[in-house]
């Protein structure tokens, strides 16, 4: 992979969604493999930069599906 690929990927996601992600919040997470604490860190800082008002993470970036699952149910 190049050596932007990750933010060039989550920019042009949060660019497609420009009109419905500022003030909301996001959750994130992975399995904790391939630079996850790296990765979390790439996308906590675009996701502000985008007007992204909160990030949601696991514990050392971790969580998985069911648990964010969870988190989704009770921010609701």
């Amino acid at each position: 992979m190049g050596e932007n690929y990750l933010a060039n990927w989550v920019q042009s996601l949060f660019l497609a969604l420009k009109d419905e992600i500022p003030g909301k919040t996001i959750g994130l997470g992975g399995d904790g493999r391939y630079f996850n604490k790296e990765a979390a860190q790439t996308i906590i800082k675009l996701a502000a930069g985008n007007g992204i008002k909160k990030v949601v993470v696991g514990k050392d970036a971790i969580m998985s599906t069911p648990a964010m699952s969870a988190v989704i149910r009770e921010q609701k």
